[in-house]
């Protein structure tokens, strides 16, 4: 083992880490050393390295979170332009024209349900 991993086990050893209470989220963390100032740096250094590491993983779930959105959005949006299409071809077939919004909304609603009926 090299030195430098003796005192990184020596200081492992030395270090106490306990919960607040039984119920809490908040640790306490004790290093036990002669120098109190240079056992106060380890610890801070040790709680600045687990925010960073924490940050680290909260952008990984984020980014993975927002990819998904992003594929699930364009999968909607496919799937919108194929029943507008469908729509339109379903206007032409039987020659409807010139509905009002509310006429055109009304087919688009029932095409979307006959859509889904034989689709299942």
């Amino acid at each position: 083992m090299s030195g430098r991993n003796k005192v990184i086990d020596r200081y492992r050893s030395r270090i106490n880490v306990s919960a607040v209470d039984k119920n809490s989220s908040v640790l306490n963390l004790t290093l036990t050393d002669a120098i109190k100032i240079k056992a106060e740096d380890i610890l801070n250094e040790l709680v600045k390295q687990y925010n960073i590491d924490a940050i680290k993983d909260k952008n990984i779930v984020s980014e993975k979170t927002k990819d998904f959105i992003e594929d699930r959005l364009q999968s909607i949006g496919a799937n919108l332009g194929v029943i507008q299409d469908n729509v339109k071809n379903y206007k032409v077939k039987f020659g409807i024209t010139g509905l009002s919004e509310e006429g055109s909304l009304a087919l688009a609603v029932s095409f979307c349900k006959q859509s889904k009926n034989s689709a299942t």
